[in-house]
């Protein structure tokens, strides 16, 4: 399977494409512009080919390609040029530029299937980053070591990257930026990425000239190559990390691959553990547990006291007070609900950037320049008032009951900074992921209280949250079991914890008096033969929905094709259980999964944005 690049202004043949390399299992990002396909290619580096239309509304694909040929990472991506006509001197300059190919359209399958054989052939992120066998041969060393090694040094690029990024911002003084440079420049020999160091060069230049746009290009090339170097690392434990964006997004923020079994949730969590504490991943120990089963780690009541300890804390906390907020949504007044936006530090920028995308247009969210003057009042009151109508605007965009699932989700994730050997971030994604999904589940649904299946998405895994939250080094084991051991999650958190997540998630909620509906959505969201009152029915229905298809949104192409299968079956319980809930469905099953698995790349997006929000 291949990642595709389409730079093509025409929503016909973006279809076109859409179902010719979609349709044959390869991803695709589809832009209409040049600055789009930046930003769809500095957030997805690992592009296999690139499909660039010559006339793009009033852009040239050329202007795309000479970009590309002047980067120091992509330099090499093959680009296949499609035409409507053949003028000499457009073509001159993209074979000047050089180009895989130049192909008139119409587009035709077998031509872009040969076009997309050719360029896996190429291999062109060869030349960034030494091939494994060689590296482990040049440091003579293992394959598991190399991984843990690299793993590491991508944690600590990270580091490096965001105290230069930081320094940058502050105008600090030459000492405080050279030091994450030369460490930057130190890594590069170390793990074999001579891109590293001419990308350390170029940035130094930069700073030195006070070149802004220099450094601004520096440190987008020194992100793309953190991706990259975390794909490599997170490879070998079988859990890649993407990310995704775009209208109606058609891209995976992050896939994952266990051969045919199916991955217990947030499995990724357990990477940062093995790295700290064994020269292999944790996972290669596969069943080397298996004789702390049944051993009664925990004494009978042991859980439920954890449970209600840790409800009390972040982030649990907040994903039950997320219920009492989502809830006031049909009497929120607007003034309250954009004073929720501005209340979170520095949120108001991404709540604007969320509009934009989804609605469909563009939103200034530059930062103000500073300026040594004091500004006049009238300019003051100006701007004050311009940036009111820009969130009066993108409220009317999203909808109240939407922008209070955003708000709800946004305190979610900031209250997720919590220190941990885990790395938690797959849990607070799907998290996040599945409380936005179940949101517009509901909306497709038309429940009459459409806001409150966001609510039910919160507490969902409040049962594996209290597992990572309180005993990591034991949650690590459990995914272990799940993952390698083949038992299945639920006899693995029986087998060390004594009680499933489910079971785990029920007494926090009850420790926190959570409504009937959150017990329901942590106990039923897998098997809604369990929920307990039928007016929850309708709610963890959606829940369940959303639950399966976050999850299809982020897995390899089998794997998401498998999850919808299986939802696509009219045997599935969930459309029994919506049917029993007085719920009728407005689209045939596979025309309404379809429509919510486009929703669902959004929510995925929507989701990782906020977790590198709440990050910073």
């Amino acid at each position: 399977m291949a990642t595709v690049l389409v730079v093509e202004d025409d929503k016909l043949s973006q279809r076109i494409l859409g179902k010719i390399l979609g349709g044959a299992g390869h991803e695709i990002l589809v832009a209409e512009g040049v600055a789009k396909a930046w930003e769809l290619l500095r957030a997805h580096p690992l592009v296999d080919l690139v499909i660039l239309d010559n006339q793009l509304g009033k852009e040239w694909g050329w202007e795309f390609l000479q970009g590309l040929r002047a980067d120091l990472i992509f330099t090499g991506l093959p680009v296949a040029v499609y035409t409507a006509h053949t003028e000499r001197s457009s073509i001159l300059k993209y074979v000047e530029l050089g180009v895989q190919a130049m192909l008139v359209k119409p587009y035709k399958g077998e031509v872009l299937f040969e076009e997309l054989k050719k360029a896996s052939a190429v291999d062109w992120t060869g030349r960034l980053m030494e091939r494994p066998a060689a590296a482990c041969a040049r440091l003579k060393i293992s394959e598991s070591d190399y991984y843990s090694t690299l793993s590491a040094a991508s944690s600590a690029l990270e580091k490096n990257i965001q105290a230069l990024r930081e320094a940058i911002t502050a105008k600090r003084e030459d000492q405080a930026l050279r030091e994450p440079v030369q460490q930057i420049f130190n890594q590069s020999s170390a793990l074999g990425m001579p891109v590293l160091k001419s990308v350390t060069e170029g940035l130094v230049r930069g700073i030195g000239s006070k070149h802004n746009a220099a450094i601004l290009g520096g440190l987008r090339s020194l992100d793309s190559l953190l991706i990259l170097l975390r794909q490599r690392s997170l490879e070998y434990m079988r859990v890649k990390e993407m990310s995704g964006g775009g209208d109606a997004p058609k891209v995976l923020k992050r896939v994952v691959s266990a051969n045919d079994a199916v991955v217990p949730a947030a499995a990724s969590q357990a990477a940062t553990f093995c790295r700290r504490t064994a020269g292999s991943p944790v996972w290669a120990y596969g069943n080397g547990f298996t004789r702390l089963e049944g051993r009664e780690l925990f004494a009978k009541g042991e859980l439920g006291r954890l449970a209600a300890e840790w409800v009390t804390m972040k982030p649990l906390r907040e994903m039950v007070e997320a219920h009492a907020f989502i809830a006031r949504a049909p009497n929120a007044a607007m003034d309250e609900v954009i004073g929720a936006v501005e209340e979170l530090p520095k949120f108001r920028e991404l709540y604007l950037k969320i509009a934009a995308r989804l609605g469909g247009g563009t939103v200034d969210t530059a930062p103000p320049v500073a300026i040594d003057s004091e500004p006049l009042d009238r300019e003051a009151e100006a701007e004050a008032e311009a940036k009111a109508q820009a969130l009066r605007h993108a409220l009317d965009r999203l909808g109240v009951y939407r922008t209070m699932v955003l708000v709800a989700a946004a305190r979610v994730a900031k209250a997720s900074r919590v220190k941990s050997p885990l790395d938690l971030s797959m849990l607070l994604e799907h998290t996040l992921a599945v409380a936005i999904l179940s949101y517009e589940v509901g909306r497709m649904l038309r429940l009459p209280d459409e806001h409150l299946p966001a609510a039910a998405g919160m507490v969902h895994d409040a049962g594996k949250w209290v597992f990572a939250l309180a005993e990591p080094g034991l949650y690590a084991l459990v995914l272990t079991l799940a993952h390698e051991g083949g038992q299945g999650a639920a006899r693995a958190e029986q087998g060390i914890f004594g009680a499933t997540h489910e079971e785990a998630g029920r007494l926090a909620l009850e420790a926190a008096h959570a409504p009937v509906l959150l017990l329901d959505a942590a106990v039923a969201h897998e098997d809604l033969a369990r929920v307990s009152k039928p007016e929850s029915s309708a709610v963890v229905s959606c829940l369940f929905l959303a639950n399966h298809l976050a999850w299809a949104a982020v897995a390899d192409e089998a794997h998401a094709k498998a999850i919808r299968d299986e939802l696509l079956k009219p045997t599935n319980q969930v459309w029994a259980t919506l049917k029993e809930a007085g719920v009728a469905l407005p689209l045939d099953i596979p025309e309404l999964i379809e429509a919510m698995a486009r929703v669902s790349k959004t929510s995925a997006w929507i989701s990782g944005e906020l977790a590198e929000w709440a990050a910073r």
